[in-house]
């Protein structure tokens, strides 16, 4: 496995657009595939069981990506 093979480098690469197009074409029919199969192998199945605050509490480590995202695109607008 090279260096860009673990899933944070993926996610940060297709993130900032720099994963190349096979790259990220591979990287959908992965996530496809999986999918896929969860869906084949578990069906109407659930299969995690969460409490109402977990939800926000899984979105909290991109709280600071979406709020510089959010200021950039505020400063790059004055121009």
């Amino acid at each position: 496995m090279g260096a860009d093979a673990h899933p944070v480098a993926v996610a940060w690469k297709m993130r900032r657009g720099s994963l190349g197009i096979r790259r990220s074409w591979a990287v959908a029919l992965a996530a496809a595939v999986t999918a896929a199969l969860l869906d084949r192998v578990a069906g109407d199945m659930v299969l995690f069981e969460l409490p109402l605050w977990a939800a926000p509490l899984l979105l909290l480590p991109g709280l600071p990506y979406a709020v510089g995202d959010a200021r950039a695109r505020k400063d790059s607008g004055r121009g």
